[in-house]
C-alpha cells in the first residue's frame, strides 16, 4: 500500500472528473486502497471539498456520455438497455448535482411566531391592545365583564 501523496491525489481527482468511480480508480498501479482514501477525506476537509466537486463534474461528464449514447442508433432489443443505463445517469446526476435535482427545497428562515390581535369595543376608550401570542407569557389578562347591552356583536 503506498501513501496519498500530492501528485496521487491529483490522479485520483482527474479520474473522478472524467466520470470513472472511485472503486475503479483504485485497481489503477500504484494506487491507495479505497480506505486510505476516505481515511484522508476524514481528517483533510480541502481534499474532502475536491473530491466532491470532482465528483459533480464526473456526473456532468456522465451527462455528455448520454447525449453521446443517445445520438447511436439502436435496435429495439438493445433500447430497454440503453434506457435503462440513461435513467441510472439521469438519477446520479440529480443526485450529484443540485441544478439537477427535482426535489423542492423549502426552508423556512424567520421566527416560528403566530399573532393573534383583535380590540374589545368595551376597552376602546382605555386604548388597551390586547394582541397575544402562542408563544406568550403564561399570564393572562383579566378581561372586563362583557356586557351585553353595550356589545353590538351581540343579537
Amino acid at each position: 500500500m503506498s501513501k496519498l501523496n500530492k501528485s496521487l491525489k491529483e490522479k485520483i481527482l482527474e479520474q473522478l472528473q472524467l466520470g470513472d468511480p472511485l472503486t475503479k480508480i483504485i485497481k489503477g498501479k500504484g494506487m491507495v486502497s479505497l480506505s486510505t482514501i476516505y481515511r484522508e477525506m476524514r481528517d483533510d476537509t480541502k481534499f474532502n471539498d475536491d473530491i466532491t466537486k470532482a465528483r459533480i463534474n464526473g456526473a456532468h461528464t456522465w451527462g455528455d456520455k448520454a447525449m453521446e449514447i443517445l445520438e447511436q442508433n439502436y435496435t429495439p432489443q438493445e433500447m430497454s438497455i440503453v434506457r435503462e443505463k440513461l435513467i441510472h445517469i439521469r438519477w446520479l446526476m440529480s443526485k450529484l448535482i443540485p441544478n439537477y435535482n427535482d426535489k423542492l427545497i423549502n426552508e423556512h428562515k424567520g421566527e416560528n411566531k403566530i399573532v393573534f390581535s383583535w380590540e374589545d369595543p368595551n376597552l376602546k376608550g382605555n386604548d388597551t391592545d390586547l394582541t397575544r401570542t402562542l408563544r406568550g407569557s403564561d399570564e393572562t389578562p383579566q378581561l372586563p365583564a362583557n356586557n351585553p347591552d353595550s356589545n353590538p356583536d351581540t343579537p
